[in-house]
């Protein structure tokens, strides 16, 4: 009678680990999908290509290299710095990065611009 008790306990314990790992990996994505779509915004990636002056046209000219920043090498790079962690822990890890780097800009830049906290 205690072993069925007990599969019926580490089969709830899988449910559940296997729940809060699906919670982690939703909150991970839209981490840094909010950090993305920030980015995006901050470097004014869906402006149009018709201002051609300028920071526009360097902007336009490296719009290609900054969109590969902001969707591969940026998640790459935190995903690298987590790979000595356990994978509930790494993605927990990678998480909180995330959500940090998009509270700094979003707290800091505004259209693009640096504002500096007032003291």
């Amino acid at each position: 009678m205690t072993k069925p008790m007990k599969e019926n306990d580490e089969l709830l314990v899988r449910e559940v680990k296997s729940a809060y790992d699906e919670e982690l990996q939703v909150k991970e994505k839209e981490d840094i999908e909010n950090l993305q779509r920030l980015l995006r915004q901050l470097f004014q990636l869906q402006t149009d290509d018709q201002l051609n002056y300028g920071i526009y046209r360097i902007m336009n000219e490296k719009r290609a290299e900054v969109e590969k920043f902001i969707t591969k090498t940026l998640p790459d790079q935190v995903r690298e710095a987590c790979t000595d962690l356990t994978p509930e822990i790494a993605r927990q890890h990678r998480s909180f990065i995330f959500s940090h780097i998009h509270s700094f800009f979003s707290r800091y830049y505004e259209k693009g611009d640096f504002m500096p906290p007032c003291i």
